[in-house]
Parts: structure tokens; C-alpha cells; sequence
């Protein structure tokens, strides 16, 4: 079995970077004398540091990048930093420090913070308007929960569509599919996003 036990880095002051990771992004020294470096973990990336000349950098996920970045910019430790830039749904800034150790805040944006709609999970064809209106009208669902019911309303839709002997997706069969889905406490959510749309079936 073979298996990653720490990522290994070599930066110019090793002990001074442990005291920042620590005081900055809580990290903890373990107790290990193997000559090779100090150890460090947060209970999920152990960290290795050793002295030398190289170039380093961290990961750093954040809840919003400009923020937590800001906040990191105030240690001593932090000499310079990147600007914030952004790439399809991805935003960074790069951190410097003084050791040789580079802090790369990241967020990854989700599809309401990108104001995208994607698509239905679909096998069969789909009204194009009808379509349209579910993947609006499931934004009522939790963006962390929103992939799972994308994919339970349009397989339930796609069965009525079928036992009703049809082979495309009508309005009725999505409005039915999404009442069927819906939680107890979210129908009236539902009935107002069917209203919205211009859908009254309640």
C-alpha cells in the first residue's frame, strides 16, 4: 500500500514560517525529532518544513477571497500579493511572504454567484419554454442540494412523460414532477416560483 503522509516544503526560515502558519491559518507543531524538519498539522494537510532556498505555495480555500485575503495581508509575515483575478468560476490572490512561501487564496463560485442555469439532466426532449422555467424554479433549492434535485425531478418528469405515452416533456409533466419532489415545507416556495413564472396550477 502506498500512500501521502505530508507535503514536504522547503522555505528560508523554517521555524519562523511554522510560528505564521500557525498564528495564521491554525496550524499546530506535532511533536516529531527526525532530524528532517518541523512538523505541522491542521487535521487535514500535514505540513513538512525545511530550510533551504525554493519556491512554495499553499492552497488556501476561502469563503469569499478579498476578505480572508485582507485578513491574512495583516500578518508581518505577508510582504506583498497579487490582485484578485478571476478565471470561468474560479477567483484568486496570491499572497507573498517573507519566507519564500506564497498563500494562494481561492474560492470556486457557484452557479448563482455566475448567474448560469445548467442544463437538465434530460434523456428525453424537453419544451423548450418548459425547460427553461423548471431549471429558474428549482433556484428555490439550496445551491448545495441543487445538482441532486435536477436530477430526481428530471427523471421523475421524464416517467410521467413516458406512462402518459407521450416522448416529450411537457409543462404539466414538470409542474407535476415538481410537486412530486418537493419537500413538505418548500411547496409554498414552489407554488410562488410557479407563480412567478406564470404557472398557476394550485
Amino acid at each position: 500500500m502506498r500512500y501521502v503522509t505530508a507535503v514536504s516544503l522547503t522555505v528560508r526560515d523554517a521555524s519562523a514560517c511554522a510560528d505564521f502558519l500557525c498564528e495564521a491559518l491554525g496550524y499546530q507543531r506535532e511533536q516529531q525529532d527526525d532530524g528532517q524538519g518541523i512538523w505541522l498539522n491542521n487535521g487535514c494537510t500535514p505540513l513538512r518544513l525545511s530550510e533551504g532556498e525554493g519556491a512554495a505555495c499553499l492552497q488556501v480555500c476561502c469563503s469569499d477571497v478579498g476578505k480572508d485575503a485582507a485578513v491574512l495581508m495583516q500578518h508581518p509575515a505577508i510582504t506583498s500579493h497579487d490582485d484578485i483575478t478571476q478565471s470561468g468560476a474560479l477567483v484568486v490572490q496570491r499572497l507573498h511572504s517573507r519566507f519564500g512561501l506564497d498563500l494562494q487564496c481561492y474560492r470556486i463560485l457557484n452557479e448563482d454567484e455566475m448567474d448560469v442555469l445548467p442544463p437538465l439532466p434530460a434523456n428525453l426532449p424537453w419544451d423548450e419554454q418548459c425547460d427553461l422555467q423548471v431549471r429558474r424554479i428549482l433556484r428555490i433549492v439550496p445551491v448545495d442540494f441543487r445538482q441532486k434535485a435536477r436530477q430526481r425531478v428530471t427523471e421523475r418528469a421524464e416517467y410521467l412523460t413516458l406512462a402518459a405515452g407521450d416522448i416529450t416533456v411537457s409543462q404539466a409533466h414538470a409542474v407535476q414532477a415538481l410537486r412530486d419532489v418537493t419537500l413538505d415545507f418548500q411547496q409554498q416556495a414552489l407554488t410562488d416560483a410557479l407563480r412567478a413564472e406564470g404557472i398557476d396550477d394550485a
